[in-house]
């Protein structure tokens, strides 16, 4: 992944093409397009760097223009832009700058219906009120049976292991483990930790410590629950995002940010690139059949004139 921090901040065509970018992202079903050449109402033609929209006299819905400057934009450079997009029936007008605005372009900005934003590397301060990092804490817990027995009809008691996997025997031959049967009693009943805990079970249930021995009713089981802390797994995770774009108005930031990766802008900017060179060699490609259609044409009015002449 690109890190913008880094490289040298983009500059010129590149900061255009991520300004479209984050148009695009912004409103995913847009048509946009980067650099593009308008007719104005006056006819001259007039460069916009990004347009979102359709294409035309009067269908371009939104231009913007990028600014990558070393200072905030002035005053004077929002009124030119107010005569572009206007010129060519824009409906709405945006500036993106790296740098911000002046006071009195802020305030021009604002009389004239321009929206003024702000596309850059993204600060702490852009964050506040923003989750950027979070911590997950997971730590697992085993239940064990601390004095755990088995207390048969005979008197005799047989102690259990601390994870309960002493089994005893229904009726029916069943393997029936301790802990699956205390642990069901737990589930529907109230208990404290470390309480001892004395249960009959929920039906007939036999035990014998071996083979060789005879089975015996069980008549009770005894433990005290008690928890032991296992496993400690700790998540810290951080946002990819590094580029914020965010309006500024004469009144200062708005609190709604918008946050972008820039690797992933860098790649739709490139996209953009590649759109637009795909618009020269089709502008190009019919610019040579419109040149063979005249010359052709041409050749026919001579074959023509030639045959006419006496």
């Amino acid at each position: 992944m690109t890190d913008p921090s880094s490289k040298p901040e983009p500059k010129g065509p590149l900061y255009e093409r991520l300004v479209a970018a984050v148009q695009k992202k912004l409103d995913p079903g847009a048509h946009v397009e980067w650099d593009v050449r308008v007719r104005a109402r006056s006819g001259a033609i007039r460069q916009i760097d990004v347009v979102r929209g359709k294409l035309g006299t009067a269908d371009v819905a939104v231009a913007i223009e990028a600014k990558d400057r070393n200072k905030p934009v002035t005053i004077n450079m929002v009124g030119d832009f107010f005569v572009a997009f206007t010129g060519i029936g824009a409906k709405h007008g945006i500036m993106v700058s790296n740098l911000g605005f002046t006071e009195d372009a802020l305030l021009e900005a604002k009389e004239r219906g321009i929206t003024t934003c702000i596309l850059r590397l993204a600060n702490d301060e852009d964050w506040g009120r923003y989750l950027r990092d979070f911590q997950l804490t997971i730590q697992s817990r085993t239940l064990l049976y601390q004095d755990a027995e088995i207390v048969m009809a005979n008197g005799e008691r047989h102690p259990v292991s601390q994870g309960g996997m002493e089994f005893m025997f229904d009726r029916r031959g069943n393997h029936v483990f301790f802990d699956e049967h205390v642990n069901s009693w737990l589930d529907d009943n109230p208990w404290e930790e470390g309480d001892l805990i004395e249960i009959a079970p929920g039906r007939p249930l036999r035990f014998r410590r071996n083979e060789q021995e005879d089975f015996v009713d069980v008549t009770e089981l005894r433990f005290r629950p008690t928890y032991s802390d296992g496993m400690t797994m700790e998540l810290q995770k951080r946002r990819p995002e590094d580029w914020v774009y965010v309006q500024q108005t004469p009144d200062g930031f708005r609190d709604e940010r918008s946050f972008f990766v820039f690797a992933k802008l860098e790649k739709l900017a490139d996209e953009f690139k590649a759109a637009r060179a795909a618009r020269k060699q089709t502008k190009k490609a019919g610019s040579k059949v419109t040149a063979k259609k005249t010359t052709a044409k041409k050749r026919t009015s001579k074959r023509t004139r030639k045959k006419s002449s006496p």
